[in-house]
């Protein structure tokens, strides 16, 4: 029964803003702007928007809590597996997170070597300032296979 006044009181909070929306922004937003305007594509009831209400807030959080209860049992059940996820997130996950959000996109301002320098087919004049561009080297797939 507390979920029903629950849903109750913030349907009653939403339906006093519902004045201020000029689009709706959620789900909620959406069911509720149906139903004051008597769209016939929604709930038509107090108790239908209710019910309505209910289901998206299951749809949202109980399949997820499933997910991830079920998850978690595996990887309990399977101590191989969960090492090699648990180095897979404390090695390879910030490394990668890093590579393809860099901190600092460019490093700092540097003073080429006096004489030229060459890079490939590229010459590079000395005292000259250059930069690196680190998120365009980090994610150029010359150095990179899968740079996405």
């Amino acid at each position: 029964m507390w979920k029903l006044r629950s849903c109750t009181t913030h349907t009653a909070i939403y339906l006093n803003r519902i004045g201020i929306w000029t689009e709706p922004q959620d789900i909620v937003s959406w069911l509720l702007k149906t139903y004051v305007e008597k769209d016939t594509s929604a709930a038509s009831t107090e108790p239908a928007l209710h019910e309505d209400s209910r289901v998206v807030i299951v749809a949202g959080s109980e399949t997820t809590a499933t997910t991830l209860a079920s998850a978690l049992y595996y990887l309990a059940k399977n101590p191989a597996i969960l090492l090699k996820l648990q180095r897979h997130l404390t090695e390879d996950m910030p490394e990668e997170t890093l590579r393809l959000r860099p901190v600092l996109m460019m490093g700092g301002y540097c003073v080429t070597p006096a004489e030229t320098i060459q890079l490939g087919e590229m010459y590079i004049p000395g005292d000259v300032n250059v930069f690196v561009p680190v998120q365009l080297i980090q994610t150029d797939e010359g150095y990179y296979n899968d740079t996405k």
